[in-house]
């Protein structure tokens, strides 16, 4: 278990870790770079996953406990109220763990904007947060976890009678979810076809959004992938970049050799 945790923005570290042996030394040579010299392994309950929102972010420990910090408006961080969560490194031990269900715990975790999704030990799946597209999967446009008791009370996405999830992926105003079949499921936010269903004319609400209206997710189409489509969508679910900050771009010196340097380009921000 490799037990680093590192992430560069300019001038100041943040926590941000990664399990991936290669991903890890391309962050320590970008951190060295930027600072000068590589931080040291940490001590406490080791980090196997780590998602970032546009303004918050999640660890899965290897408890299987999730972890969540940042802005919280919507519930993003899944602690049943809106209160951010940004405290000083020696405090962040003392965030809570987000309330999955009564003997749950997570395999998988993904952040979109400003909603947050987890893959169960049982295959079924739990988001929260913003949910003004129907990005959370619960046929409405209630946002989840900003309320006392929201957790507690949180059901499982509808995936499909006897379907489960085997991989997930939050965009940002959609979600996405690999099935146990194969198949795969997107709803939210259905602009520029991201969804991958086609006209969403009868299943859209007057947004264009998918999964906002009851019983939507049960007639909810799978996207037709082609004959060897599942293998890639598992590779677009699961994709392996190194921990290199998302302000480098091909020309900046300060970005390790032989790392990718990805830049994302984000949506206008919506509700």
């Amino acid at each position: 278990m490799v037990r680093w945790s590192v992430c560069m923005s300019y001038g100041t570290p943040w926590p941000q870790i990664s399990h991936k042996k290669n991903r890890v030394e391309c962050s320590l040579s970008a951190f060295a770079r930027v600072h000068g010299t590589r931080p040291q392994p940490h001590a406490g309950t080791p980090a196997v996953a780590v998602a970032t929102g546009d303004r918050h972010s999640c660890v899965l420990l290897e408890t299987g406990d999730i972890k969540c910090w940042g802005e919280n408006s919507y519930g993003q961080l899944g602690y049943g109220h809106t209160s951010t969560e940004n405290r000083a490194p020696p405090e962040m031990a003392a965030i809570p763990t987000v309330n999955l269900g009564a003997g749950r715990t997570a395999v998988a975790i993904s952040c979109g904007s400003r909603h947050t999704c987890a893959l169960l030990d049982t295959g079924q799946m739990k988001c929260w947060g913003s949910n003004y597209h129907g990005q959370l999967g619960y046929d409405s446009t209630d946002n989840k976890g900003n309320s006392q008791g929201d957790m507690a009370a949180l059901s499982t996405v509808d995936l499909g009678s006897n379907k489960t999830a085997v991989a997930i992926s939050a965009g940002a105003h959609h979600t996405c979810a690999m099935l146990n079949d194969g198949s795969l499921k997107c709803w939210g936010q259905a602009r520029h076809g991201k969804l991958g269903i086609g006209p969403t004319n009868l299943l859209a609400d007057h947004r264009g959004s998918v999964g906002s209206m009851p019983g939507t997710m049960a007639r909810l189409p799978t996207v037709i992938l082609g004959a060897v489509g599942a293998a890639h969508v598992l590779y677009l679910l699961a994709p392996v970049l190194p921990l290199v900050p998302d302000f480098y771009r091909p020309d900046d010196q300060r970005a390790p050799q032989g790392c990718l340097q990805p830049h994302v380009e984000k949506e206008p921000p919506q509700p």
